[in-house]
């Protein structure tokens, strides 16, 4: 998979995500729906990386991939404050602080979505070796 396609995948579901759980959280059955938008997010995430690892060719894209799906989080998370939630943006400023807060939660996003690539891909190629023989 091509990695401008990757990321622009990522981007959507992680925005379209976000959306149905602030969606959710507005209405009578939010105790249980957001469980429901978590889990399928969770599944949706892991089903495009699974997707993403197994089509790696380098350890450069490997490594390329939480990447991607880190700062499309972040460019979702923005994207879906200027689009209709915005109360999402309502600590939104110019300045060192905002940066650095949004920068500390990528990296933790980061953090997970390496740690998750790190599983499928020992997962696929242990697969791989299996079926080989």
């Amino acid at each position: 998979m091509n990695n401008i396609y990757f990321g622009i995948a990522g981007t959507v579901l992680q925005s379209l995500c976000l959306a149905a759980f602030i969606l959710i959280s507005r209405t009578s059955f939010a105790q249980g729906g957001k469980l429901v938008v978590i889990g399928l997010t969770i599944v949706s995430v892991v089903m495009l990386l699974w997707y993403g690892v197994r089509r790696v060719k380098t350890r450069l894209n490997l490594f390329l991939l939480p990447v991607l799906l880190a700062l499309g989080y972040s460019i979702a998370f923005h994207l879906v404050g200027v689009l209709g939630f915005h109360g999402l943006l309502m600590d939104w400023d110019i300045s060192t602080d905002y940066f650095m807060s949004v920068l500390r939660v990528t990296s933790m996003v980061f953090a997970m979505y390496s740690i998750v690539t790190a599983v499928l891909y020992l997962v696929n190629r242990a697969i791989q070796k299996n079926s080989l023989l």
